[in-house]
């Protein structure tokens, strides 16, 4: 039985390849909404089934055509149509009873795609010499980044009817089905469904057991087996007008019940098929759990551990949102219960918050771990000895790296006391040490020479400690910044230029912005 368009539990196992590619979806989604900033990302253990794909997510793609249903003869050229408007052309696939057609469905087949005058896309699916068995419910799916948008109808063949074999449906624990039978052929009298031999009715509570009763307002049915008869919860199936099964709650119990479907035509031609569920566990992790005294260039594993779920399950992993980049070479190795992440030589860069991601047939689950292990400081910017100008605004920077985040320190040698104190207090106004390390001069003093230290700690490994000297240097300055001299024409004369400040200082003579004579002391 093929699941509606509309089917949030189901998924064919023979369709190996439509599951791996659901899986990749959920990293995405994943990421997505972590750039997003979204909180729609299950929390820890929580459930979201893989099946829902269709109509879950709006945006600004819109089907603007589609086929409709179309009755017609064998022999026939079919050919069906969808547009889709949107900010960014979409991909299409093409379903029919939900199995994905490709170029390997049949030569007939010949799906092609076309742009619009408006910026629009269409697909079309062209069916040559339509036959009886190409009847079915046919949908396009368009998928633009993260978003899905289908429409299906049906096409018609007439002929008699039959049903085809799909494999068993996999249908999470707990949760509602809806069941579409894969039939061919017209026209169609009616299609019926069937559960342990008893016809399921329209529209109707199907009660499958014999005995009923009533406990706190939840209907409970006894299955006599022998003489030990077991008390569980009744099954509600209904079928709608159209030939839809709608079964209200499976548990482990369901797992391989058989629906029958029955097609019958108005001369009494009859199709009948039956239908096996298998009710798939949802997985369940245990909580990741990490030492809280890591330390740098220890071997590090973060273990993902199955508590229960059916397999087979597939893991993957995230770092902050995002896949695992390479480069932090952190290998990961999974089996059927487990995933774990191994990191030989842990450093600051694999802290973060690391995401495991498990996922079966029916729905997939993540838990979250943050690591932080402990780093020794290290010089990211190491202090140097420094000269500052007099007058000017000075600035020496000390910074450096680890976890938890190093605290710097600056201290001045009093060369009264012969003592180091924190320099706030030996240098006044005018100096600030700021978090990120760097001292600040305001308007650098004569007094602010001397003998710094700066201290660097964060509780883990030796703190780092350098000492410096920063002297003041005096500015260039001139007594006499412009002055005029008047001579006679062939009169000799000695122009002289007197410049203040610490040595080294260099003069150079210009005349006209042209130097006159080279460099002198």
């Amino acid at each position: 039985v093929a699941a509606t368009i509309n089917s949030d539990d189901l998924l064919p196992e023979s369709n190996m390849e439509y599951t791996k590619r659901l899986i990749t979806d959920i990293e995405k989604s994943i990421i997505a909404d972590e750039k997003l900033g979204s909180n729609e990302m299950p929390s820890n253990n929580d459930t979201t089934r893989i099946g829902q794909r269709r109509y879950k997510r709006r945006s600004q793609m819109l089907i603007s055509e589609h086929f409709s249903e179309t009755t017609v003869t064998p022999g026939v050229d079919v050919n069906l149509h969808c547009t889709v408007n949107g900010p960014h052309p979409a991909r299409f696939v093409w379903e029919r009873d939900n199995i994905v057609i490709s170029s390997n469905t049949d030569s007939r087949y010949i799906i092609g795609q076309t742009m619009t005058l408006d910026g629009g896309v269409t697909t079309q699916l062209n069916i040559s010499h339509i036959r009886v068995d190409d009847g079915g419910l046919y949908a396009c799916v368009a998928h633009q980044g993260e978003t899905i948008i289908a429409h299906q109808d049906r096409v018609n063949v007439y002929g008699p009817p039959y049903i085809r074999t799909l494999p068993p449906f996999k249908v999470q624990s707990g949760q509602s089905v809806t069941l579409r039978c894969p039939y061919y052929g017209y026209p169609i009298r009616e299609i019926i469904w069937e559960h342990q031999g008893k016809e399921i009715a329209k529209d109707a509570t199907h009660q499958a057991h014999r005995y009923k009763r009533f406990i706190n307002d939840t209907a409970l049915s006894v299955e006599i087996f022998g003489r030990k008869p077991k008390l569980r919860q009744k099954r509600d199936a209904t079928v709608s007008r159209d030939g839809v099964l709608n079964i209200a709650k499976v548990t482990k119990s369901d797992n391989g019940a058989a629906y029958a479907c029955i097609v019958k035509s108005p001369s009494g031609e009859m199709a009948k098929r039956s239908f096996e569920l298998q009710v798939v566990e949802a997985p369940q992790l245990e909580e990741i759990l990490l030492a809280s005294d890591l330390r740098e260039g220890q071997i590090v594993q973060i273990h993902c551990n199955l508590k229960s779920g059916d397999s087979p399950v597939y893991y993957s992993w995230l770092k902050d949102g995002k896949k695992i980049p390479t480069h932090l070479k952190i290998v990961e190795r999974s089996l059927e219960v487990f995933s774990v992440l191994i990191i030989k030589n842990v450093s600051l860069e694999h802290c973060g918050t690391y995401t495991c991601v498990a996922a079966n047939h029916v729905a997939k689950v993540n838990r979250t771990v943050n690591l932080y292990i402990k780093v020794a400081p290290k010089w990211s910017e190491e202090p140097h000895n420094t000269s500052l100008l007099l007058g000017r605004n000075g600035h020496v920077s000390c910074s450096a790296n680890g976890y938890p985040q190093p605290q710097t320190h600056w201290l001045k040698k009093d060369v009264i006391s012969d003592t180091w104190r924190p320099v706030l207090e030996v240098a006044g106004g005018g100096v600030l040490s700021l978090s990120n390390g760097s001292l600040i001069f305001d308007a650098v003093a004569l007094s602010d020479a001397g003998l710094y230290t700066c201290h660097v700690e964060n509780g883990v490994g030796d703190p780092l400690s350098k000492t410096i000297w920063i002297s003041v240097n005096k500015p260039v300055t001139f007594d006499m910044v412009s002055r005029n001299l008047t001579a006679k024409l062939g009169q000799h004369i000695t122009i002289e230029c007197q410049a203040k400040g610490d040595d080294p200082i260099r003069i150079m003579w210009t005349r006209n912005a042209k130097p006159i004579n080279p460099l002198i002391q």
